[in-house]
């Protein structure tokens, strides 16, 4: 028989027990890990990717392509002349992006970063807890567990913004549990011509199969309003350079096992657009397949497909 416990006092479970300590451990590690960055000196910072963000904004700031790579060395010799021998990051991301990073840029390298990373990071709080649909102390647990996993704190201190993809996800699914169609498929599609596309155009095709007509109509919707959007505050050669980029850029960044073994074997291209038709192939399978009680495990399992095959995968995206 378990002791009874005192009068007025509640004993605490240990597996919660644990789970709190845990939790805070994690948090401490993620805040240490972002902590340690106002210790780096300038030639560190500039090592991460952040680097490419905001010299790309510099230069549509200034009316200049940002996407061909002579624009960008030479906006790397002119605002980094003092710092030699760290490499260069080559921005290849949506042109949408460049009107929203124009305020990180506005600011000092420094600042503008940890502006990123603080925004970063709520942009994962706030999608996790979108797409859980909940505020309680459970989904508040699961997302300082996951700010602490190590490949999410190693993507917010990069300087990447994955999370602008997680925020979208989240409030995607949101709308979807609340059995808004079309207003999650217009999220959707805004947030697949945002910053990184090509992480979940396989999710893009099963939810439309899944979903049908809604979807479709909501997608295109919010593809046709971000395509629109995008030449109209940045204009067509930009669209162009963006697009010329990926193939000529991206297309040779093979870094998951499947990719690297076709990239020896196929032209870029091909391979490029062989991966694409499996990643097409198995959304399309699990869209019609998957029963509506299994939709999250068939979404996610297209994402994880998504992220393996895609031949501009890297490894920060496995988040």
């Amino acid at each position: 028989m378990p002791t009874p416990s005192p009068s007025g006092s509640k004993r605490i479970p240990q597996g919660r027990l644990l789970l709190g300590i845990f939790t805070a451990a994690m948090a401490a590690v993620f805040i240490t890990a972002i902590a340690k960055d106002f210790t780096l000196t300038t030639k560190e910072l500039w090592s991460n990717d952040f680097q490419g963000f905001f010299l790309a904004a510099h230069l549509y700031s200034k009316g200049v392509n940002p996407y061909p790579i002579p624009n960008q060395l030479a906006a790397y010799a002119l605002y980094v002349p003092h710092i030699s021998g760290i490499g260069h990051v080559l921005f290849a991301d949506a042109p949408l992006s460049l009107p929203a990073l124009l305020p990180f840029a506005a600011l000092p390298f420094r600042t503008g970063y940890l502006l990123l990373a603080a925004v970063e990071t709520l942009a994962f709080l706030v999608g996790i807890l979108l797409s859980t649909g909940s505020l309680k102390p459970s989904a508040l647990l699961t997302c300082c567990l996951i700010l602490g996993l190590p490949p999410v704190s190693v993507l917010i201190l990069t300087g990447q913004w994955d999370g602008i993809i997680v925020l979208g996800l989240g409030l995607h699914l949101f709308l979807l549990q609340k059995q808004r169609i079309s207003s999650s498929g217009f999220i959707l599609g805004i947030t697949a011509c945002f910053a990184l596309p090509h992480l979940i155009f396989g999710y893009l095709i099963f939810f439309m199969v899944r979903m049908r007509k809604k979807a479709v109509i909501g997608v295109g919707s919010g593809l046709v309003v971000a395509i629109v959007g995008t030449l109209v505050l940045t204009g067509v050669p930009v669209m162009e350079g963006f697009i010329t980029s990926l193939f000529n850029v991206q297309s040779h960044s093979f870094e998951t096992g499947f990719a690297k073994i076709l990239g020896h074997v196929l032209p870029a291209t091909a391979t490029d657009l062989l991966l694409a038709c499996c990643i097409i192939a198995g959304a399309i399978y699990l869209g019609l397949t998957a029963k509506r009680e299994q939709y999250l495990l068939a979404a996610f399992c297209i994402l994880a497909l998504n992220v393996l095959l895609n031949p501009h995968f890297f490894g920060q995206d496995l988040t």
